[in-house]
């Protein structure tokens, strides 16, 4: 028996995939930014690596790229902290559902989502089964959309912060020079 699933399940998967396949993009591209590393260089450095690897690295570099230029705080801290718990909830949220078995359920022809919970050396897996709501995967599909933009405009945040300090201290420096130059000829 041919089994068939409501019309926008396959489009939702597939739009939450691709979603989440623009946050692993987004995630390397700050990783670029705040490193300071050639894109090739950064794109091959990172090729194959998890999103739970990236978001780690992602808060590593964005801290000791803030740490390097002084403006580290304790509620940067805080806020990156909280926001890289956020990208982590979206990111376990999006394996349960990506990583499941989906079959209808013939009896009340409802979506079932089948996945492991637990793999042992004896093959003896623990399966759990539970009906899955399309409404609710579109109301993920539209979060993971909201959380790349998030994604985008933290990322965008923090490197406007690092241009302005360095252009800041450019200016800066060039003031004083100027500044020491005009008290040297006066003298």
């Amino acid at each position: 028996m041919e089994e068939y699933f409501p019309k926008d399940f396959e489009k939702t998967i597939g739009s939450i995939t691709l979603n989440f396949s623009l946050i692993e993009l987004f995630l390397q591209f700050g990783i670029m930014e705040f490193s300071s590393i050639d894109s090739s260089l950064t794109r091959c450095l990172l090729a194959g690596d998890r999103v739970l690897d990236l978001t780690n690295k992602y808060e590593n570099t964005l801290i000791y790229r803030l740490q390097k230029e002084g403006l580290l705080t304790d509620e940067l801290k805080t806020e990156i902290s909280e926001f890289i718990k956020y990208l982590n909830k979206k990111r376990s949220k999006r394996n349960d559902v990506i990583h499941s078995l989906f079959k209808m359920d013939e009896e009340t022809g409802k979506i079932i989502a089948t996945k492991i919970l637990k793999r042992t050396n004896t093959k003896n897996e623990i399966w759990e089964e539970k009906p899955i709501n399309l409404k609710d995967l579109q109301m993920f599909e539209k979060d993971l959309l909201v959380a790349t933009g998030k994604l985008n405009d933290f990322t965008e945040k923090f490197i406007k912060l690092i241009r302005q300090n360095k252009i800041y201290k450019l200016v800066g420096n060039n003031s004083d020079e100027k500044n020491e130059n005009k008290q040297t000829e006066t003298n």
